[in-house]
């Protein structure tokens, strides 16, 4: 089990360049990836979302690939020509608006192609293979984290498994107990109401059949049986569950529903309530895994 939380970090050197890469996930329904990367070199789009789909089936991925030079490797040339160029249109537009006009030289140097790059251009192979790397530690490193998170959450739902198994088996044997709670209760209030019938008469069986069959869970006790293993089977997948868990949850709870509206027996309607709850808790932590 894997969470869709978590982050990761990997950087790659070459010669000339380097290549640091960051990506955190958060839980999202399908796989979203927003990753930022030096749009001068668009052939690492490719590579970044094979790399990430690969490995993520859901989550919001969002992170950056950044490449820096090293020392040496690319230097770089002033456009006189160019920055003259901007000065006099400055100053121009300075005195047609009665101001003074004081260059500033670093925000005229950050101006379109004042510096000129005269270094060498990176072949397309050692960038990829740099980006690769980099983003393959980083990768690792992520699905680390969200397998030591998801370990915890397959704790936590094994746990929360038990305690819906134990609550089915009470709500398996308490049903008997509240169709014979039911015939006592109604032979109580005939003889409370002083009524002219007897007790075991055909109107008293009559009554107890329409209860028994009005109440009746056994089929959602079934089914509701047959979820638990399919949850506890789903719980011992390698691969994602998410979806097949969130499915499986709906399920549960249409189960649930079902067998609290046809209780109207007290100790069944409080281990409907305590079993709802503990679906409830998966149900939020479901949110998160992949």
């Amino acid at each position: 089990m894997k969470s869709m939380t978590g982050y990761g970090r990997g950087e790659a050197t070459l010669e000339d360049f380097s290549i640091v890469v960051e990506l955190s996930t958060v839980n999202r329904k399908g796989l979203d990836m927003r990753v930022n990367f030096p749009r001068e070199y668009l052939a690492l789009e490719g590579l970044i979302r094979k790399k990430i789909g690969s490995v993520l089936a859901r989550g919001m991925v969002t992170g950056s690939l950044t490449l820096s030079f090293n020392a040496g490797a690319q230097s770089a040339n002033i456009n006189k020509d160019l920055m003259q160029s901007y000065i006099e249109q400055l100053k121009e537009v300075h005195q047609n608006m009665g101001m003074d006009f004081k260059p500033d030289t670093v925000r005229l140097m950050s101006l379109p192609g004042v510096l000129e790059d005269s270094g060498k251009s990176i072949d397309e192979d050692l960038l990829m293979d740099c980006a690769s790397k980099a983003l393959d530690k980083a990768l690792s490193q992520l699905m680390d984290n969200r397998g030591r998170e998801g370990d915890a959450m397959k704790n936590d739902f094994l746990e929360r498994y038990q305690t819906m198994c134990n609550l089915h088996c009470d709500i398996e044997q308490t049903y008997p107990q509240a169709l014979a709670d039911y015939r006592e209760r109604l032979t109580t209030r005939i003889k409370e109401a002083a009524l002219d019938v007897e007790i075991d008469d055909d109107r008293l069986a009559q009554e107890l059949v329409i209860y028994s069959d009005r109440s009746d869970i056994t089929e959602e006790v079934v089914r509701l049986n047959a979820h638990l293993k399919q949850f506890k089977v789903l719980l011992e997948k390698d691969e994602p569950i998410g979806r097949e868990m969130d499915f499986l949850m709906q399920e549960m709870g249409r189960e649930v529903n079902t067998t609290g509206s046809k209780s109207s027996n007290a100790a069944l309607s409080a281990l409907i309530v305590a079993f709802k709850a503990e679906l409830e808790k998966c149900r939020e932590q479901m949110a998160n895994v992949e």
